[in-house]
């Protein structure tokens, strides 16, 4: 197909917006996108010992083959010359942000003709700027990495591919999707369901697909053996441990309804009621499509089980601009040609826009990186001392976690109870959150021993949008106080 007329700086100003974002969205969304991958592959290159890792690591639960690719990624860049533990984590974003934009633009110039003619401008823009698709773009996280390698399996489906060598591909992919998140076996079954009941597909086609997820399937097993040494089955203990056993109910559980509610919170209201509203008419719309038979069993288990994080969702957020954009050319035109529809839409848009730029300059994990990446600034070749209050500590919020990938031996971490506590005055450093540093005794304590702000989680005027938000609790933020 021809390219369109703003195609190009489309996607010329994605690749440079998703870098941006790769800078300034530093940290992690969840701690499985640190401890479980960048830590993993400390025990591969010598700077992390096994006992001090997560528990999936001794449970023998997560695939290694993130673990290992970014070993691979950090061993190149120290042979580069970057040791910067910052500015490594930061290629790994820029690759996984320049990944997405390059499978979505692939995605969509692969099922657009799906969509009215008209709308193939909107859906790019909408493809790649959606507010929080650059912010989960760039994560290295076994959601996003599987969500982008569905991309393909998914548009090839979609166009109508059902030759043996295209399942064999699907099923290659599907097999290495699976390699970064399990989950994504659901999708897999419902793929395979739809080309069997539906697309009729001859049968030797699909025993083509599953031996190409097969393939990928045994290889991660001798990946896996290398890593953890010793053969396991991961996908097995996972299950094991997480459902039959039902260590993941552990963190939590919620109803049926919860999603719905994570979506209508957390997508921010006017585009989280349009995102619930398109899903569920898309996947009527599309209901003799791949998109609903791969989707419908990712979505019903996930419901079903007790413990829910918004995350693992995630794998399926690629399709959401496409689902708005396909409801919206449902609609009759003389109701989308309205002049209150369209004022709609550009309110719906500014907000979006608003959104995009908050969400892409806003750093992850309360701003732990950012405060870590102070820190370090610190204490380049000398011994620092670093008190932090209760749950400040960013190098440990788990306490017993280290992130021994940003940590600089040379700290000298003690833990600070407050004014009252017998503590040296002034050691380098105290790291508070908001809620402690607000309090009265504590802000005099530090006014009588001459410390100040150094540095905050959250730029000043990033917080009256986050706080507008409503997502983020601002009294996790993390204060750096010392002598300048």
């Amino acid at each position: 197909m021809e390219r369109t007329a703003l195609e190009r700086p489309i996607l010329l100003l994605a690749v440079l917006w998703y870098l941006i974002t790769a800078w300034f969205s530093t940290g992690y969304l969840h701690g499985d996108e640190h401890y479980q991958i960048l830590e993993f592959a400390g025990s591969i290159a010598g700077w992390n010992r096994p006992e001090d890792l997560a528990w999936e690591h001794a449970a023998r639960i997560r695939p290694a083959l993130q673990p290992i690719l970014a070993y691979l990624f950090l061993s190149g860049a120290e042979w580069s010359g970057l040791s910067d533990p910052f500015i490594q984590a930061f290629l790994l974003r820029a690759i996984s942000g320049l990944l997405a934009v390059f499978l979505l633009h692939r995605m969509w110039r692969t099922v657009r003709h799906l969509l009215a003619s008209e709308l193939h401008t909107a859906f790019l823009a909408l493809t790649l700027f959606l507010w929080f698709m650059p912010m989960l773009g760039v994560r290295f996280s076994s959601e996003n990495w599987s969500g982008l390698l569905l991309l393909p399996v998914m548009s090839a489906a979609m166009a109508g591919r059902v030759a043996a060598r295209d399942l064999f591909r699907m099923g290659v992919l599907l097999g290495l999707a699976f390699q970064f998140r399990y989950q994504v076996a659901l999708c897999a079954m419902g793929l395979f369901a739809w080309y069997a009941f539906v697309q009729r597909a001859p049968r030797q086609h699909l025993v083509m697909g599953a031996f190409g997820f097969l393939i990928v399937f045994a290889a991660g097993l001798i990946v896996d053996r290398w890593f953890y040494g010793e053969w396991v089955v991961a996908a097995w203990n996972y299950l094991r441990y997480n459902v039959v056993d039902g260590r993941a109910a552990e963190y939590g559980t919620a109803p049926w309804y919860h999603y719905p509610y994570l979506i209508f919170r957390f997508a921010f209201f006017p585009i989280g009621v349009v995102i619930l509203l398109a899903t569920a008419a898309g996947l009527y719309l599309e209901r003799r499509g791949p998109l609903t038979w791969a989707f419908i069993p990712f979505l019903f288990v996930h419901t079903a089980l007790a413990h829910k994080e918004l995350r693992f969702l995630f794998p399926l957020v690629p399709w959401v601009p496409f689902m708005i954009l396909r409801v919206w050319g449902a609609i009759a035109s003389p109701v989308r040609e309205r002049t209150w529809g369209r004022w709609l839409v550009g309110g719906w848009c500014v907000v979006n826009t608003i959104a995009l730029v908050v969400a892409s300059v806003t750093p992850q994990a309360t701003g732990r990186a950012d405060i870590m990446a102070f820190v370090r600034s610190r204490s380049i070749g000398t011994r620092t001392v670093v008190n932090v209050g209760p749950k400040a500590d960013p190098f440990d919020p788990w306490n017993g976690l280290v992130a021994r990938f940003y940590r600089p031996e040379v700290l000298d971490i003690r833990k600070w109870e407050g004014p009252d506590a017998d503590t040296l005055i002034p050691p380098s450093l105290f790291i508070l959150e908001r809620r402690q540093w607000e309090t009265g005794p504590v802000t005099q304590w530090a006014e009588q021993h001459g410390l100040e702000e150094l540095t905050t989680s959250y730029a000043p005027g990033l917080r009256p949008w986050l706080k507008l938000y409503g997502g983020i609790n601002l009294q996790d933020e993390l204060i750096v106080l010392g002598r300048r």
